[in-house]
């Protein structure tokens, strides 16, 4: 269903503070080369965290939309993003990671929160490709429910042209049943076509039929059973 996955990470204790970093990539295992439309890292990042101040993230990294489904407990299954073949949450934001990218995250008791925003890396048009999003989830330790959403605008980095997303939905979790429910939504200008930063090629999006309409509004409902 994936490529196979080898990286490093690792937490520098600095008291009171720490700095993490992280580094992975795709490889086909028959031959040791990386998948031909993803030829950069899977992720590639440093941070600085703090148990009372949150956790600051630059690099290579899963989008605010993903932030907030996973934090929200409501994906379509519970492998994504580390295996992100045929998920509906995918297709709907076109895609799982964002490079050049500065995020955030935080947490007061319950509740999470994801910001972030990625930089386009086009002199004279820093506008074009850039990508920005929040994400928020309300998540008990031992609770037995979870609320969440996000939202996230991208610029096409062609022309500037504007994507956005969002999403909400939760969970509900009974002995070993967990009962999901959840709502996305994407919408995007005429003309927008690529995202580099991603990299998302036009012809990545296209297989993904994220092009092909201007408006696409998608509801999930699941359940899980662990035996």
């Amino acid at each position: 269903m994936s490529e196979s996955r080898w990286g490093i990470k690792g937490v520098e204790d600095l008291g009171g503070w720490s700095t993490t970093f992280k580094l992975e990539n795709r490889f086909f295992l028959n031959n040791g080369q990386s998948a031909p439309s993803m030829p950069f890292f899977n992720e590639a990042q440093i941070g600085l965290q703090s148990s009372t101040y949150g956790h600051f993230v630059l690099g290579r990294q899963y989008n605010v939309m993903i932030e907030g489904v996973v934090m929200g407990g409501y994906s379509s299954n519970p492998w994504i993003p580390s295996d992100f073949n045929f998920q509906s949450e995918v297709t709907m934001t076109g895609g799982i990671w964002s490079s050049n990218q500065v995020q955030y995250h935080g947490r007061y008791k319950d509740f999470r929160i994801s910001t972030a925003y990625s930089f386009s890396g086009n002199a004279g048009r820093m506008a074009y490709g850039a990508q920005y999003g929040v994400a928020a989830a309300y998540a008990p330790a031992n609770g037995p429910f979870t609320l969440g959403g996000a939202l996230k605008e991208t610029k096409d980095s062609i022309n500037g042209n504007n994507g956005k997303a969002w999403t909400f939905g939760g969970s509900y979790t009974w002995d070993k049943t967990c009962f999901a429910l959840s709502y996305l939504v994407n919408q995007n200008d005429k003309g927008y076509s690529t995202f580099a930063n991603g990299p998302f090629t036009a012809q990545g999006l296209a297989a993904l039929k994220y092009s092909d309409f201007k408006r696409r509004t998608m509801i999930l409902g699941g359940v899980t059973q662990q035996a």
